[in-house]
């Protein structure tokens, strides 16, 4: 079962310098969307998004041992990278980096991920997959991340308590934040169809837009309304 684990993570460092970097495929609109305004939105943004839960991307190189925080591998490395867990617990929302698993206490919330160093990068550079569990070892949150040691690109998923996603987050960009990006957040009605989305794009053409059930609003309420939703 640890064999599995490290292979996720052997998988994560052989992409680093793979094709993944690149945009994510459209992914164009079943028909039978219906919702209002839906069909105001450009076709080129259209093509980027992803009007239900059925249609993103499934979870990159998924193992079900990931769901135990306990069969992580403490470590991981290749011929190129080192890559070393960090968990990490949150007391009073304050982070707390644990050396091992049995330091977490009953209730409290749990992350895990990679950090990977290599030669030939400036630092250290979280590379793999990031688990989230609440106090009760539910999943509540996920991602996927890939980089070259300059440039990233991440899948993040989000899950209501039923287990179903409520957002979905994509994000390319250089390790310093700076140059050319391309963020996509989409968030989800419980019943799986799109209720709202914000795209943001510099290259080939650039791109800014925040749409919220039907219609395209400022960001300010865009902002307002994610911060209730769920």
């Amino acid at each position: 079962m640890i064999r599995r684990i490290h292979a996720v993570v052997r998988l994560a460092a052989a992409a680093l310098a793979a094709v993944c970097l690149a945009a994510a495929a459209p992914v164009p609109p079943p028909p039978g969307r219906t919702e209002a305004g839906f069909d105001t939105v450009p076709g080129a943004v259209r093509a980027l998004l992803h009007p239900t839960t059925a249609l993103l991307p499934a979870f990159p190189n998924e193992s079900p041992e990931a769901l135990d925080p306990g069969r992580w591998a403490p470590s991981v490395r290749d011929s190129d990278r080192v890559c070393v867990l960090e968990l990490r617990t949150y007391v009073r929302g304050t982070p707390v980096t644990l050396s091992d698993i049995r330091q977490r206490k009953p209730g409290q919330s749990l992350s895990a991920r990679y950090l990977c160093g290599s030669r030939t990068w400036r630092g250290p550079r979280y590379a793999g997959p990031f688990y989230v569990w609440d106090g009760h070892n539910a999943l509540v949150e996920r991602s996927y991340r890939v980089t070259d040691g300059a440039r990233y690109r991440e899948d993040l998923y989000q899950y209501r308590g039923n287990g179903l996603v409520w957002a979905y987050r994509h994000r390319e960009r250089n390790e310093d934040q700076s140059g050319p990006f391309f963020m996509l957040d989409e968030y989800y009605d419980p019943d799986g169809k799109l209720a709202g989305f914000s795209i943001e794009r510099t290259t080939p053409d650039s791109l800014a837009l925040r749409w919220r059930r039907g219609a395209v609003v400022e960001d300010e309420a865009f902002r307002k309304w994610t911060g209730e939703f769920r």
